[in-house]
């Protein structure tokens, strides 16, 4: 029905109708600002490929912190995903300022060699724990 025949009466109905269809596009996420947020939220989560080369250039920095954020991005299937985990405690190993906890931080590189058994990153793993323990001087 064109504008010019539509009743006083169905005027405020026709309004209420578009502003109950722009509170639901709001609802919906179709505001700029909602899609804006969207699109921020998916470039903090890299992915997970994306994840592991901005871990790998994170421990060249020395940012300890940036890894263990990145580890959530990377799934647990993902074939390079113990990457993570080791490049993490190899940080915490050779950090100067010693552990706040070396057994918590002994007790993480065990669990670390045990679970990933014979691997060249579990071998490097227990070389790195190693110096660090006689750096600490813990002979026993």
């Amino acid at each position: 029905m064109p504008a010019q025949y539509v009743s006083r009466r169905a005027r405020p109905l026709r309004a209420a109708i578009s502003v109950a269809l722009i509170l639901i596009a709001l609802l919906a996420g179709l505001h700029p600002q909602a899609q804006a947020q969207r699109r921020a939220r998916a470039e903090t989560l890299p992915s997970p490929d994306e994840a592991i080369v901005q871990a790998r250039q994170a421990v060249a920095k020395g940012l300890r912190d940036r890894v263990a954020a990145l580890q959530s991005a990377v799934p647990e299937a993902h074939l390079l995903q113990a990457y993570l985990p080791y490049w993490d405690l190899r940080l915490r190993l050779a950090d100067d300022r010693g552990a706040r906890d070396p057994s918590a931080l002994d007790a993480d590189a065990q669990a670390f060699i045990k679970r990933h058994g014979s691997t060249l990153m579990s071998d490097l793993l227990r070389r790195d724990w190693l110096l660090s323990l006689g750096k600490r001087r813990e002979w026993a």
